[in-house]
């Protein structure tokens, strides 16, 4: 059997709300690639609906099947299937932070907009319609050889983010934090690893981050260009091969990784606007991008005052 482990992050460009990484892990026979994953699950999985009538499971880019437009049904199906298949309790609001963002109560508590906040969750589709999902792809999974062992995700809210900038720039936050979690990740059992990640901006060299998340072990360089960078180790259980593409995403386990991390984005943003609209219910609700968030602040100013909110627990410094 061979591992596959895909990963990608949501918010790295907002000032507002947390940069969320997200990384899952899968088990394939060694048969099939991860670029084969589309095909041997491809009577329950899809990138995009083939017609109206087509009810498979959607797993692409979260930026292909989210905009502020449109309906957050599709991550919710993917994000809540696959918590069911790896046996996840995410039926609500906090348990889907503390199960899949590993953001405990002792985190979200010092947070005014995340301390007391909670609510159902799935909310937009039934919980039978993710039933029925788990059990087809559980089906497919038993067929292929094919399994989902894992869901994870690192948050860093603003504080914790700008803490961590003391120490280096946006760019070296953004890897370290991913190698962390792929370090954290990396299974136990025999078998050989690929791994893929989406380009970080524009760093097309990873060897020294590499490096020093994984200590000893001799880091080989196979590739480093615009479009992709590509290193390679071995350890006691089997090689390990990791891959920073521009379009990681067309990777499946990186897609379903595209999707919680974005997924779990919204859910923060969703709390961080019932927070401020509950004090002043005229103030537009911000995703927290720059410009709007810029807008936000403006029309904050009286109110954080009020609160005496500090601007390092509400802003993103870059």
């Amino acid at each position: 059997m061979t591992w596959l482990i895909g990963v990608d992050e949501a918010g790295y460009g907002p000032n507002l709300g947390p940069l969320v990484i997200a990384a899952t892990v899968w088990k394939a026979p060694d048969s099939l690639s991860g670029n084969d994953l589309y095909e041997a699950l491809g009577e329950v999985v899809a990138v995009a609906k083939s017609s109206s009538r087509d009810t498979r499971l959607l797993i692409a880019d979260s930026k292909k099947l989210f905009t502020a437009q449109k309906s957050l049904a599709p991550l919710e199906r993917g994000v809540h299937t696959a918590a069911k298949l790896i046996q996840r309790d995410i039926g609500s609001w906090r348990s889907a932070l503390v199960q899949i963002g590993q953001a405990g109560l002792d985190r979200l508590a010092p947070i005014p907009w995340f301390a007391d906040f909670d609510r159902p969750l799935p909310g937009v589709i039934s919980a039978a319609e993710i039933d029925d999902g788990a059990a087809l792809l559980q089906e497919t999974f038993d067929k292929s050889g094919v399994r989902l062992v894992d869901v994870r995700a690192a948050l860093l809210f603003a504080g914790e983010f700008n803490e961590r900038l003391r120490s280096g720039n946006k760019s070296r936050v953004l890897s370290e934090t991913t190698l962390r979690l792929v370090r954290d990740l990396l299974p136990q059992e025999a078998g050989d690893v690929t791994i893929v990640c989406d380009k970080h901006g524009g760093r097309d060299r990873y060897a020294p981050l590499l490096q020093e998340t994984f200590g000893d072990l001799l880091i080989r360089v196979r590739e480093e260009s615009r479009r992709r960078s590509s290193y390679d180790w071995r350890r006691e259980q089997g090689n390990c091969l990791i891959e920073f593409r521009q379009g990681g995403e067309e990777f499946l386990p990186a897609a379903l990784a595209s999707m919680t991390a974005k997924y779990l984005r919204e859910l923060t943003m969703e709390a961080f606007n019932a927070f401020w609209r509950s004090h002043d219910p005229q103030l537009r609700p911000t995703a927290g991008y720059p410009l709007d968030a810029k807008r936000f602040l403006q029309e904050t100013v009286a109110l954080r005052a009020e609160l005496q909110i500090a601007d390092d627990l509400l802003w993103r410094q870059k």
